[in-house]
């Protein structure tokens, strides 16, 4: 087996028939599918795609997303927290 040198490899980008594969398992409807993904690619590099039917659509994904984040970033404040009590 040869010695595979990191700078020769490619850059890996998902496969355009696996996010349509993705973007058809979501909603149930054709006016109603969609979804936001984010990936660290292999340089590092944090990547954001997002695929939605509507505008509509996108605007509730990008507050769920936003309501995700909101969320974690609180738990980790009352960790931190909780840490700083305990010292």
């Amino acid at each position: 087996m040869e010695d595979l040198d990191p700078e020769k490899i490619k850059d890996f980008h998902i496969p355009e028939n696996l996010m349509r594969k993705l973007y058809s398992m979501t909603g149930d409807s054709e006016n109603n599918r969609g979804f936001i993904l984010a990936y660290v690619s292999q340089n590092g590099k944090p990547m954001v795609f997002c695929k939605s039917d509507t505008q509509i659509i996108e605007m509730g994904l990008r507050k769920a997303l936003e309501e995700f984040l909101l969320d974690i970033a609180e738990k980790e404040r009352t960790f931190e927290v909780d840490q700083d009590e305990e010292q």
